[in-house]
């Protein structure tokens, strides 16, 4: 019984733990130093997180003066189709950009599970370039919206450093490795 009570007791200690992300990700080629790209998507703290992430790995990131026109907040956040993929496109090429990132966000099973979806597409031909995700579990105390934008954006670090190859893909146990040391990130 004591026993019983012991493993009980330290399994959810170890739950007040925010653990480390799982990665995916997947490429035909990233983007090389110098090449402008557009940074979209709906949570805030993940576009300036991805933004500065490949700012600080030589990359231009265009930076909108005005909200989208054509799109508005509503059809940005809920992405859907080719039309949503082709407006897209057709804004970042308006701007001058080679390269256009999405980010997609949520939070699965709330807020116990935090999931960042990263795509690369290049403006030129449309194509999928890279693809990038990263999952975090987020213990049940950990329920500050400031702690939980952070932690997205933590994911959208750690999925990029996967692409990149800067960190295997899936669970990482290293604790003292956190790709999102940004020059540039303001949150």
């Amino acid at each position: 019984m004591w026993i019983l009570l012991a493993f009980f007791a330290i399994t959810v200690g170890c739950r007040a733990e925010i653990l480390h992300p799982v990665t995916t990700g997947s490429f035909k080629a990233v983007p090389s130093t110098g090449e402008r790209v557009l940074v979209e998507g709906c949570e805030p703290a993940v576009v300036n997180a991805v933004a500065a992430w490949v700012e600080d790995r030589g990359l231009i990131v265009i930076k909108q003066n005005e909200p989208r026109q054509s799109l508005d907040s509503d059809t940005l956040c809920q992405r859907g189709g080719e039309s949503f993929r082709k407006a897209m496109i057709e804004g970042a090429r308006a701007l001058g950009a080679d390269g256009l990132i999405l980010t997609q966000s949520s939070r699965l099973q709330e807020p116990d599970r935090l999931a960042v979806s990263l795509q690369g597409l290049a403006v030129r031909t449309g194509e999928d370039l890279w693809n990038a995700s990263g999952q975090l579990m987020m213990p049940y105390t950990a329920l500050d919206e400031k702690q939980i934008r952070q932690e997205l954006a933590t994911v959208a670090c750690h999925a990029l450093a996967t692409v990149w190859g800067y960190r295997s893909a899936g669970f990482m146990t290293e604790s003292s490795e956190d790709f999102c040391h940004l020059k540039k990130y303001h949150p």
